[in-house]
């Protein structure tokens, strides 16, 4: 007999991947999108994690209630709050800088280089905002070794470039960062949304992010209040914006208050919801067949 299954889709990587033009055979592309249908139309479920994702299911044809929406969780301790700077020490930061972190995945869909041109944007600022801002890129990916060309190349002041760091480094740097910074480029709000979003407001960190308005990211920015959205391929309101966040610490302070948004995502809350949903799936169980036994027989029954 075959077994039924639910199909999870943590991003709708055919559509992101032809928007960007990471994939060019057309023939390849069509192959994609039909194999993405055949996953949908064979499911007895498709979960997505988050709302956008949901309405690019039924603009695909999967009907509502096969629809399932399952968003990532919160998971572990959050980070604590550092107060003594060892990270920033190891790094040769100011005490009083605004440290703006990227920490993720290096590649095309997440419009790193909107990062790069708001350094440059901030190195030729010289008021007193601007001077406190560092902006920390940290990770891998297949576009590290591009951008890493491209910040030597300029001798960006305002921005430093870090491997991938462990698990305690990582921490350390959670707990001294003011601002978290993600990025999307244009055109790809659809069809992902960035789990790192709930790891930083978990860590009561606020955030600047570039996306799209009509983005699932911006519209979450928009309605916890816990940070500020600036549109794709516009560095000099995101250089803008973090001196701004630079030069006010009640801001900050009134972003971060907010970013106890993000505990609609706990698991206590989640992982429930999303059993209800498959408690849908589980077959009905018989119909009564209406006979009943003789006299005899039922009094016989142990």
């Amino acid at each position: 007999k075959r077994s039924r299954y639910v199909f999870h889709v943590q991003d709708l990587q055919p559509g992101a991947a032809g928007g960007l033009g990471m994939v060019r055979g057309r023939a390849f592309i069509r192959l994609l999108f039909a194999v993405e249908r055949f996953s949908y139309r064979g499911a007895a479920a498709v979960s997505g994690i988050s709302d956008g994702m949901m309405k690019e299911f039924a603009r695909k044809g999967v009907p509502a209630e096969r629809r399932f929406y399952f968003p990532n969780w919160l998971r572990g301790r959050p980070a604590e709050r550092a107060e003594g700077g060892g990270f920033r020490r190891r790094l040769g930061l100011p005490a009083d800088a605004l440290l703006a972190v990227y920490a993720g995945n290096l590649g095309r869909k997440q419009g790193i280089d909107v990062l790069v041109e708001a350094a440059r944007v901030l190195d030729g600022d010289d008021s007193p905002a601007a001077a406190r801002v560092m902006i920390l890129i940290v990770g891998a990916g297949a576009g590290r070794e591009e951008l890493a060309r491209q910040i030597e190349g300029r001798s960006l002041a305002r921005l430093r470039l870090l491997p991938l760091l462990d698990d305690d480094d990582y921490a350390a740097m959670l707990a001294e960062t003011d601002v978290g910074l993600i990025t999307q480029a244009p055109g790809t709000g659809r069809f992902f949304f960035p789990s790192k979003l709930l790891t930083l407001l978990d860590a009561g960190i606020p955030v600047a992010t570039v996306a799209d308005e009509s983005s699932e990211l911006a519209q979450a920015v928009a309605e916890g209040g816990f940070g500020v959205n600036v549109p794709p391929r516009q560095p000099e309101k995101l250089a803008a914006a973090l001196c701004a966040l630079a030069a006010d610490a009640g801001w900050r302070a009134e972003l971060r208050a907010r970013t106890v948004w993000v505990r609609r995502f706990r698991a206590a809350a989640v992982l429930p919801a999303f059993a209800q949903q498959l408690e849908r799936l589980r077959p009905a169980p018989p119909a009564a067949s209406g006979l009943e036994l003789p006299a005899g027989d039922r009094a016989s029954r142990p």
